[in-house]
């Protein structure tokens, strides 16, 4: 039980990250090539490099995970009675209205927490508060699916996409689930070509 329970969790993921690069497809070509040698994490040793990925993927990871958590609770506390379409319905956009406001907090505590790291390796540093709310210039950037700008923005885009596409995994699963397992699948597989076809267009 545990053992599928979590295969489930890393193909959620998998899937997730996945549809978040098809949908960006500058995202995926500037984290091919593009940064190479262009971003501040080329003047640290290897070990430090290797050190600030480890520590952001795990951010990321966590929270990828934690929206979907707060994806099981709402489901849990929402979706209980006969009218379970429209409160899905409901569930899903407070979901997603949740889910984009926490990224956007984790966005904005981002250049904190990279700040403190590099702190531990260049002591002289000075301890202030450098954490801001996202400004227009990312946030378009994201939006409208540009290229970024450097590894940061990267890394942002490719969070804010993934916990997106996350939520729409979750609820369209939702959506399916008392359907028969075939029409289920064909339904999700349409829904998710749409959506892709879509963004795939306007970027």
């Amino acid at each position: 039980m545990l053992r599928r329970k979590t295969s489930a969790i890393a193909v959620h993921l998998l899937i997730s990250v996945s549809l978040a690069l098809l949908w960006y497809p500058a995202l995926a070509g500037y984290l091919r090539h593009d940064f190479i040698g262009k971003d501040t994490i080329f003047t640290l040793e290897p070990i430090q490099q290797h050190s600030l990925a480890v520590l952001t993927f795990t951010l990321m990871l966590g929270l990828l995970l934690l929206n979907l958590y707060q994806s099981q609770v709402l489901a849990g506390y929402l979706i209980r009675d006969a009218s379970r379409r429209t409160r899905l319905l409901t569930a899903g956009l407070l979901d997603m209205a949740i889910s984009v406001s926490v990224v956007l907090c984790a966005i904005a505590l981002a250049p904190q927490i990279l700040y403190l790291f590099y702190q531990q390796i260049f002591p002289d540093l000075p301890m202030q508060w450098v954490a801001a709310w996202p400004g227009i210039p990312l946030m378009h950037t994201i939006l409208t699916l540009h290229p970024p700008r450097s590894l940061h923005d990267a890394m942002c885009g490719l969070l804010y996409w993934a916990t997106v596409a996350g939520v729409l995994l979750f609820w369209i699963h939702q959506y399916t689930s008392t359907m028969s397992a075939l029409n289920g699948v064909v339904i999700r597989l349409l829904i998710l070509l749409a959506i892709s076809a879509a963004m795939m267009t306007f970027s």
